[in-house]
Order: C-alpha cells, then structure tokens, then sequence
C-alpha cells in the first residue's frame, strides 16, 4: 500500500502541474475555457445505456459542445508555457489510469483474502463459484433484457431490483421501445468489496465489472433506430451481490464513476 500511494502522490503531483499550466492566464488578454467532455457511450446491464441504464447505473452520457478554444488546444501566449502543458497533457491522462488500476488490483488483492477467509467457514463464499454466479448472471441478464421478459430470472435479481426492471420493460413497451443488446462480450470480473455478518441478510460483494456490447434501442412498430450505439462499445459498472434463499443475486448497479468510490474502501 505504501508503493502505491507514493505512485499516487506523484502522479497527482504531475496531474496538478499539469492543471495549473494549462489553466493559468499568461501574457495579456490571454483566455482559456474548458475542455470539452469527451463522449462514452455507457450501457448498463439489464437496461442498456440506450434505454437509460437499470438499478441505479448507466445510461449514455453526452459530452459537451460548443464553439470555445481548449486550453490545451488553443495558445496562452507564452512558448514555454504552451510547450509545457502540452508535455503534461499525456501524463495527465495517463496517470488517471495508473492510479485507478492499482487501486483496482489493490481493492482484488485485499477482498480476495476476506472473500477466502469467509469461506473457511460458510462454503457458499467459494469463490470460484462465486465468480461462476456473476458470469452466469450477466449474460442471463442481458439476454433477458434484449427479448424484453425477465421472466425465470427471479433467481438471479433481488425482488426489489427486478420489480423496478419489470416496470421499465412495460414503459418501454408502452412506448413501442425494444432495446437491442448484441455481440455482448464480458471482460472482468473483479471484486472490490465484501461484508460478512452472522446471517445472511447483510452479507454482499462489489464487483468491478467490464464488458463491450452493442445496445441500441430501436422502434417495434417501424423497426427503425430510435438511440443508443450500434458497435460494440465499452461498459463498466459496478454490480453488487446479496443473499436471497442461500443463493447470491444482483441487487444493485453503479456507474463507472459513481463506483470508484469502492476503490477507497467505501461499503455502499
């Protein structure tokens, strides 16, 4: 843990070096706006980012336009300045990715040792079979979603989470809305977190899940296409796993950026 916060410390470092070169005026009448939000298309398993994601995560976000000059784009006035920001911006991005993904192996390393101690003496933290139920629900879920019935999938969803998907399929259908999930291919499956409690009723596990589908929604009166993205796209979520009848079921989803949160230990 030591290492990584010594990585952390120095890249925001260079991520704060970075900020200030490019945000701070230099020379006269010199401006600077923002830079536009680039766009991701988000899916959200059981849902789909076309139809506005489900339980509580996805749905597709829409980057900002406009006509105004990114900092990092545009010239300060200043040649040193200029050159410098444009020698931070790769570091910048870079070291948002570093930092998240020793988190991320540090949150699998430490959940791993919980989740194997938990099943020395309950055997249903196995986690291999565990991992197998995550899997398993994943694409029964997405398959379940794009023929729009849930039905027979009472034994992957907790009642709450599958009440509220039901009643997103009957808006859509009202609204003549079929979403579309294809080529749908999972990527990882990383725990994050786990609780473990005399009982049941409290245990849960965080998983960092990533995957690539298409997902669009398209009109079932014309079969025409209504949004969403029609090539295989980048997902990430975090999905969270309770007990119901002695079995693991979904019972909540997070955005990407909404989950990171679990990467510092935070139990939602």
């Amino acid at each position: 843990m030591k290492r990584i916060h010594a990585l952390c410390a120095l890249v925001t470092s260079v991520i704060v070096l970075g900020t200030l070169l490019a945000l701070a005026p230099v020379g006269t009448g010199s401006t600077h706006t923002m830079m536009p939000s680039p766009t991701m298309a988000l899916a959200s398993a059981g849902g789909g980012g076309a139809s506005g994601g489900g339980g509580g995560g996805g749905g597709s976000s829409s980057g900002s336009s406009g006509t105004g000059t990114s900092s990092y784009g545009g010239s300060s006035g200043h040649p040193v300045a200029d050159l410098l920001s444009t020698l931070a911006l790769p570091f910048v991005l870079a070291g948002g990715v570093i930092v998240f993904t020793a988190k991320l192996h540090a949150r699998r390393r430490e959940t791993l040792q919980d989740i194997r101690q938990a099943g020395k003496a309950d055997a249903s933290w196995s986690y291999k079979e565990l991992k197998g139920r995550v899997e398993e629900t994943f694409y029964a879920l997405q398959n379940g979603w794009t023929k729009g019935d849930l039905s027979g999938l009472e034994r992957y969803l907790s009642d709450r989470l599958l009440e509220e998907w039901q009643t997103r399929l009957e808006w859509m259908r009202v609204r003549h809305e079929h979403d579309v999930l294809k080529q749908i291919r999972l990527d990882s499956v990383v725990p994050v977190e786990m609780r473990d409690e005399v009982g049941q009723d409290r245990d849960c596990v965080w998983f960092y899940m990533k995957s690539h589908m298409v997902d669009y929604i398209e009109d079932t009166e014309t079969g025409d296409f209504v949004r969403g993205i029609t090539r295989p796209a980048k997902l990430v979520e975090w999905w969270r796993f309770t007990r119901k009848d002695d079995a693991w079921v979904l019972d909540r989803i997070l955005s990407e950026k909404d989950g990171r949160q679990l990467l510092d230990g935070r139990l939602i």
